[in-house]
């Protein structure tokens, strides 16, 4: 049985149609297998790519112990924290001299002597597309997935370890420029205030000298050799008698303490905490930071070769060209039905 429907003013007869396509079944079918045998080819024929993603973390607080030591509230140095670390780490992942790096270090002395001559922009933009760095959770327990793709599985993972490394290197550098910076100036700081202390003594030894030279001239002025408080009753006179009443002391004394202060060829053992000052200001200069135990980031889990590649993907591909060959066969069959229908009708 045979249906009709009007379309364009012009009556269609279902069953021809049904009819035509099933005659015209090899061309259907020739068409779809032509589009899958081309699918196949490009699936099975193209290099495949592979996935590595690597998930990043913070540090712990004993992995940036070192970068504290002499550091605190005493000190006057603040307190790296991971998060201080962290950001820096991070934001060498993400830069472009780290990819540079990465790229002139290692990616481009491996390639093969045809991909070498083309031209290093190209190279690059094709190598830098491969990482793709998303950053998950938030501020305070931020982890950063790195998905890198490439050929080869296993140099592909190299590849997103050697990028983490050389970001890790590169914060270490500028962490223990920093650290050793602050070291230094705090070493200066001390240095200042140790010569200063040292000035303020000489000062005032010579205060000490000009005060006592005074009481010598009043006390041989007055005739005073000797102490009144060795001959006299100490409860009658002040118990100090510096200044205006340091004459009392007699001439000599006084005599006897101006020349040990004039013989004296330090003023250190009389300053209050110097050799603290000198311990902490040696500490800060010859301070050094073995990087050995340092570490900026941490691997979340193991790194894990990808045994499957993303690209290409062959079912799918192979689904797709089916249908899109079946589809294209069929509207070539229906063109034929009409062209043949409007001949017979001109005939």
């Amino acid at each position: 049985m045979t249906s009709e429907q009007h379309r364009g003013g012009e009556e269609v007869d279902l069953g021809a149609l049904f009819a035509s396509l099933w005659a015209q079944k090899l061309l259907i079918a020739c068409v779809t297998v032509a589009f899958l045998l081309m699918a196949a080819l490009y699936a099975f024929t193209r290099q495949p790519v592979y996935q590595a993603d690597l998930v990043i973390v913070a540090p712990s607080h004993n992995d940036i112990s070192s970068l504290n030591y002499g550091r605190g509230e005493a000190s006057g140095l603040p307190l790296l924290s991971v998060a201080d670390v962290y950001s820096i780490y991070t934001r060498y992942l993400q830069s472009e001299s780290a990819r540079r790096r990465v790229f002139n270090e290692h990616y481009l002395p491996s390639l093969p002597a045809e991909r070498a001559m083309l031209p290093e922009n190209d190279v690059y933009r094709t190598f830098s597309r491969a990482f793709v760095i998303t950053k998950v959770g938030d501020a305070t327990s931020a982890r950063y997935l790195m998905s890198i793709s490439g050929t080869d599985a296993a140099a592909t993972v190299k590849l997103g370890e050697t990028l983490a490394e050389t970001a890790g290197a590169m914060t270490k550098d500028e962490l223990l420029k920093n650290v050793m910076s602050d070291a230094a100036l705090r070493a200066t700081m001390l240095s200042k205030e140790i010569a200063g202390k040292r000035e303020a003594a000489h000062k005032e030894r010579e205060d000490r000298l000009s005060k006592l030279k005074e009481a010598l001239s009043i006390a041989v002025g007055v005739g005073l050799k000797k102490s009144l408080l060795l001959s006299g009753n100490a409860s009658e006179f002040p118990s100090r008698m510096d200044d205006d009443l340091a004459y009392m002391r007699g001439s000599d004394a006084i005599q006897a303490e101006i020349s040990n202060l004039l013989k004296r060829e330090s003023d250190d053992p009389f300053i209050g905490n110097l050799r603290q000052l000198e311990e902490r200001m040696r500490f800060y200069r010859d301070l050094r930071i073995e990087d050995a135990n340092l570490k900026v980031y941490q691997w979340d889990g193991a790194l894990a070769v990808p045994d499957k590649p993303v690209k290409p993907r062959k079912m799918l591909i192979l689904v797709a060209a089916g249908i899109a060959g079946a589809a294209i066969g069929l509207f070539m069959a229906l063109i034929n039905f009409f062209v043949r229908g409007k001949r017979e009708r001109f005939a």
